[in-house]
């Protein structure tokens, strides 16, 4: 990462859908395979559970109109897959964050893809912690789970970014301030196995899902998914040997050369590659062999429209780079644990989430009846051409998109 080629192509943006499949009367239809085999779609993988699918949509180039063409991707995969899979009982591709018509008995083992790696975290999760293991839904509800395709029950839209070196440890600090505020306007999972629950009850149902941690957010038992232990010091490395300090391997392998793409030009490693996507932070740093690194932002729900996602992605991407600025960093300005109390308020009260912020943004939104961050959205994002979302969106804080430049 010190070497001056690594990070140095431009940045572009990235993303990954997961969708939920139906039956005509809503229910989850369990034919992720088959779905997947009649569209002969290569971007599509199949996800935890057997009615979920992950569409991988193309990178493109941060400049320009990013957002727009993520959303034609999204568009033309959920045509593909609904133009094909009602030869399979009418099933319909849906994004949402947590479908609302699961039921418990939806989330068994039996509801599992059948595939290696979702049988390994099977068998070592059941190693670890009791089963069945305790699930909240809704406000004061609990179902016992058994298996981890209850993972079926939170579908993400998750935004990658490609970002130097040198300034990944002030994007990656950005990002983890701004995902509150994002959240909180594109929550749209307020209903966890049909009772009423957080505003995005997605996010506590995956962070329990893996059945290691108490009360949200809490930070009990160093649990594998969350909001993170801290903010980034010290560039992207120190994430890497936080990861790797913190967490046992949960999937030990050793990996052929070459075991998880295409011969690169930079070192694969790809045991470190493995481990760290066993570690499911709400934003992640990427590390890939093909030459760059990635903030993976993975809090946004997927759905309910194209649209609706890039609008979500705009606002998150936008408000992170705002926050970057001038060489700024977020770490020095305020502690990480409001950053990540925004977050969980944001996931269980939604746009009514109070979300502290900066103390110069907090000054500026003093003067004025909005939130901090809607402030920012004001000011001019000038490192990239960002697609005009504003218009197509009635709430105001969309427009922190908007470039000005």
């Amino acid at each position: 990462m010190t070497d001056p080629a690594f990070g140095a192509a431009p940045p572009t943006l990235g993303a990954e859908l997961e969708l939920s499949l139906i039956e005509p009367d809503g229910r989850p239809a369990p034919v992720n395979a088959a779905v997947r085999e009649a569209t002969r779609d290569d971007s599509l993988t199949l996800e935890v559970a057997r009615f979920n699918l992950e569409a991988n949509l193309t990178p493109v180039p941060a400049r320009g109109r990013p957002f727009t063409a993520l959303a034609a991707q999204a568009t033309s995969t959920l045509t593909g897959i609904n133009a094909t899979a009602p030869r399979h009982r009418g099933v319909a591709a849906v994004p949402i964050g947590t479908l609302p018509t699961l039921t418990p008995t939806d989330l068994t083992a039996r509801a599992l893809t059948d595939l290696p790696r979702y049988h390994a975290l099977e068998r070592a999760w059941s190693r670890r912690r009791s089963v069945p293991f305790d699930l909240p839904v809704g406000e004061r509800g609990l179902v016992r789970a058994e298996s981890v395709a209850v993972q079926g029950a939170a579908c993400s839209w998750q935004v990658h970014l490609t970002v130097a070196p040198h300034l990944f440890h002030r994007a990656f600090n950005a990002a983890q301030l701004a995902t509150g505020p994002a959240l909180a306007a594109a929550g749209n999972s307020p209903l966890p196995l049909g009772r009423p629950g957080w505003q995005e009850a997605r996010i506590p149902v995956y962070e329990h899902g893996f059945g290691d941690r108490g009360s949200p957010g809490s930070g009990a038992r160093r649990p594998r998914a969350g909001f993170g232990p801290g903010w980034m010091r010290g560039g992207p490395l120190s994430a890497f040997e936080v990861a790797v300090r913190r967490y046992d391997v949960l999937l030990p392998e050793v990996l052929p050369t070459h075991g998880l793409d295409a011969p690169c030009d930079w070192p694969e490693l790809g045991e470190l590659r493995l481990h760290l996507s066993t570690v499911w932070w709400w934003n992640r740093p990427v590390y890939d062999p093909r030459g760059h690194l990635r903030i993976e932002f993975r809090a946004l729900p997927s759905g309910p429209t194209p649209l609706d996602m890039a609008a979500n992605a705009a606002f998150l991407v936008g408000l992170t780079l705002f926050l970057t600025a001038g060489g700024r960093d977020v770490a020095q300005e305020l502690p990480f644990a409001l950053a990540k109390a925004n977050f969980y308020r944001a996931a269980r009260d939604g746009p009514h989430a109070p979300c502290g912020g900066p103390r110069r943004e907090r000054r500026r939104a003093s003067t004025e009846p909005e939130p901090w961050w809607r402030s920012c959205c004001r000011g001019p994002v000038r490192d990239w051409r960002c697609s005009r979302w504003a218009p197509m969106r009635p709430t105001p804080c969309w427009t922190c998109c908007t470039t000005g430049s």
